[in-house]
């Protein structure tokens, strides 16, 4: 329960710094995958070995998002930017191996880019 409630802070915090640096406009448009992505943080820290069902879903949600709704690009160019203020804000490192993992483990093909090395322009 307490993982629970420092996830949630951490994803109220994260929200909330990302919407202050983005132009509002962006950071709305960055929202949905704000809300979802951080499902997957404890399995990008190294807390658990496998993904989660919540993390999973959120993979395929943002897939679905990028097909159909914001595209390809602003889904990776959202998840990019987050990554990066995680990088700077929280106390744990991303581990750059599993962010590629997660189509494999989640049984998703994404129609963008996921890795450490994201370029959002293609």
């Amino acid at each position: 329960m307490a993982r629970m409630v420092g996830y949630f802070l951490v994803t109220l915090f994260l929200v909330s710094e990302l919407s202050m640096v983005q132009p509002q406009p962006l950071g709305n448009v960055c929202l949905p995958v704000y809300i979802e992505f951080p499902y997957c943080l404890g399995f990008l820290w190294g807390l658990y070995k496998e993904p989660g069902g919540l993390c999973c879903e959120t993979v395929k949600r943002l897939n679905l998002l990028a097909k159909q709704g914001l595209g390809a690009k602003y889904v990776c160019w959202c998840i990019e930017n987050m990554t990066k203020c995680i990088a700077k804000t929280s106390p744990y490192r991303l581990n750059a191996t599993r962010i590629s993992e997660l189509p494999k483990l989640c049984n998703t093909h994404l129609s963008f880019p996921i890795s450490v090395a994201m370029d959002c322009s293609k």
